[in-house]
């Protein structure tokens, strides 16, 4: 019965959207897709510019990687890819203080097996899609941006900073946890050998300036210019011949893209048989505790 009243009211939204529109296929079309994405915390925007979208992201508290955003993150991908006449987009947070948060630990932490292979296939799925999309793509990361963050500002083809006291980087170990292979293999190639082996052991967050400085973010600017930033680093993309520019996204990335690609099924069984250790599921349980007793102790302020 849920399932079903859920369905009427996209129903209901999407009716509403077309009326709103007109009878333009296009405008049809876009007022659904902000319909849509609105109900899964994801609103996409036009530009000023033809082709260039921004993909904004409000997964409240702190855009964490859910089952449900993450696979919702890989169906506006796709719907945007499906009308030609998207070219670009920029991915950006409509939260004041973060960009991305990361995986959401809840995800894994004391769930089934089913649950477990379900959540990292649409991890998967995710990184697939934005690794190899014919958009070209742009990370506004105006907020904090751990571990999955830093993953998914690593996919796009530029990433802007604000200069602001926000960080960035692949802090697993301090979650007691590792990297899967591919987070570190994209990791590297932005920041170099000898950074990576650093910086993924320590579990380090980088400032804005840092992370320019190793190569984890492309251009640092004002907050408020981060986004329009991005949206001119797109219009270089859109200069170049379409075909000819995805191809040589998709042959630099090949390597990389491989690895998931063609062992799905063992990088999941990594995953799972690693997630389920007892000292992994002990030390993700004491993180969401203490996570807990900091959101009691911000209410009480408050």
């Amino acid at each position: 019965m849920r399932g079903a009243a859920a369905a009427a009211g996209m129903q209901r939204a999407a009716a509403a959207a077309a009326t709103v529109a007109g009878t333009g296929a296009g405008g049809a079309r876009a007022r659904l897709l902000q319909a849509t994405r609105a109900v899964s915390a994801i609103s996409v925007e036009p530009t000023d510019v033809d082709g260039v979208k921004i993909l904004y992201m409000n997964h409240k508290p702190v855009n964490a990687l859910s089952l449900e955003f993450t696979r919702d993150l890989v169906n506006t991908i796709e719907e945007l890819e499906a009308d030609k006449d998207n070219k670009a987009v920029v991915i950006a947070s409509s939260l004041p203080s973060t960009f991305m948060a990361g995986l959401d630990i809840r995800e894994m932490y004391d769930k089934d097996l089913p649950h477990l292979n379900k959540f990292w296939s649409t991890l998967q799925d995710l990184f697939l899609k934005l690794m190899t999309t014919r958009l070209a793509t742009a990370a506004a990361v105006e907020g904090n941006s751990p571990a999955g963050g830093c993953l998914v500002a690593l996919m796009c083809d530029e990433r802007v900073m604000a200069d602001a006291p926000v960080t960035i980087g692949l802090n697993e170990t301090k979650l007691g946890i590792v990297a899967p292979v591919w987070f570190m293999d994209l990791f590297r190639g932005a920041v170099g050998q000898r950074n990576a082996e650093r910086l993924l052991q320590l579990g380090a967050l980088l400032s804005p300036h840092e992370a320019k400085g190793v190569g984890l973010v492309d251009y640092v600017r004002p907050r408020e210019d981060v986004v329009q930033t991005c949206v001119d680093l797109l219009q270089d993309y859109l200069a170049v011949p379409a075909a000819a520019r995805h191809l040589s996204k998709l042959a630099i990335r090949k390597d990389i893209v491989d690895k998931v690609a063609l062992n799905r099924e063992g990088d999941l069984e990594f995953f799972v048989k690693f997630i389920r250790q007892p000292a992994v599921q002990k030390g993700l349980g004491k993180y969401l505790e203490a996570l807990a007793q900091r959101q009691a102790n911000k209410t009480k302020q408050t």
